[in-house]
């Protein structure tokens, strides 16, 4: 009698396992899904922000001043193969870096974890504004290789205005 209800017991678990195979099928939902969620770790918009620990290097010609942005999702892979398109916000304009203001030249160095603007000037009397906006978007190299397919060049990519970064990612 026992080793009849363990035979039955073994035969109710194997039905019940091996009925539920859509279960183990993706189903397009979750498909879609995994699209979305690749696409967003290919593409990374930040949002907008100061950098607030500006140093500032004075020369006998000008003065250098530079600031840092700490983002854990720029990673070595990313700096090496990728791009780091970065804009700043000047009242209701937006700039690419780098960019000529003035006297003041804008541009920035990617390092694995950071981002690292520049602000280099003719003069040593030139300020940089604590709360001075920057937004910056990540590009990985599969990104990179996607757009590159689409006939945008890497250099083509850098000279884009912000508006047109954003409608080409979007």
């Amino acid at each position: 009698m026992k080793s009849i209800t363990i035979l039955a017991l073994g035969i109710g678990v194997l039905t019940l396992v091996s009925c539920r195979k859509e279960a183990v099928q993706p189903s397009a939902e979750t498909t879609e899904q995994s699209a979305a969620q690749n696409q967003s770790k290919t593409v990374s918009v930040s949002a907008w922000q100061p950098i607030g620990n500006w140093s500032r290097n004075s020369g006998e010609q000008g003065g250098a001043s530079s600031g840092t942005i700490n983002d854990g999702a720029i990673s070595s892979e990313v700096a090496g193969e990728g791009l780091i398109l970065v804009f700043m916000k000047q009242g209701n304009t937006t700039q690419s870096l780098p960019y000529l203001q003035g006297d003041i030249y804008w541009n920035y160095q990617v390092e694995a974890g950071s981002i690292v603007v520049n602000a280099t000037s003719a003069s040593s009397k030139g300020s940089i504004s604590q709360d001075q906006p920057f937004q910056y978007i990540i590009l990985t190299k599969e990104k990179l290789e996607e757009l590159e397919g689409q006939g945008q060049s890497k250099s083509g990519l850098m000279d884009l205005s912000y508006d047109q970064a954003i409608a080409l990612l979007n």
